[in-house]
């Protein structure tokens, strides 16, 4: 089993406080990096920084050219179909980079806190 389904604790309404400012708000755990969203190495791209995790995303109407950053997952995608590992979280992680964007990070423990931790008691959703 590589992914489990969320549970929800408690009300997750908190989640939408996030993304009032860069208009992109994502997890980041710093035990993974960028690198493993792909097969190989590509090139232009810092592959040792943190990963953003997309199974948590909150996008608001802050985030400029959302039109042409939609445009861009596509064309990323199909660009690099032969390297990509985890789809959507390779190319989320590509746009950041590309056009650093400032990510607002989500509380990791809070909303997307691993079972085995000893925080996913108290925590909103454990996944």
């Amino acid at each position: 089993l590589h992914d489990a389904l969320p549970i929800l604790q408690k009300d997750f309404r908190g989640l939408l406080d996030y993304a009032n400012e860069s208009g992109l708000a994502l997890t980041c755990d710093p035990n993974f990096m960028v690198e493993q969203n792909f097969y190989g190495i590509i090139q232009g791209y810092d592959l040792l920084k943190p990963l953003y995790n997309s199974g948590i995303m909150i996008i608001s109407d802050k985030l400029e050219d959302y039109a042409k950053l939609s445009k861009y997952c596509y064309d990323k995608f199909i660009e690099n179909i032969n390297i990509i590992r985890y789809t959507d979280q390779a190319v989320l992680n590509m746009m950041i980079q590309d056009y650093n964007i400032k990510v607002e990070q989500i509380e990791l423990n809070m909303f997307c806190c691993h079972p085995s931790k000893e925080e996913a008691k108290d925590a909103i959703i454990v996944h």
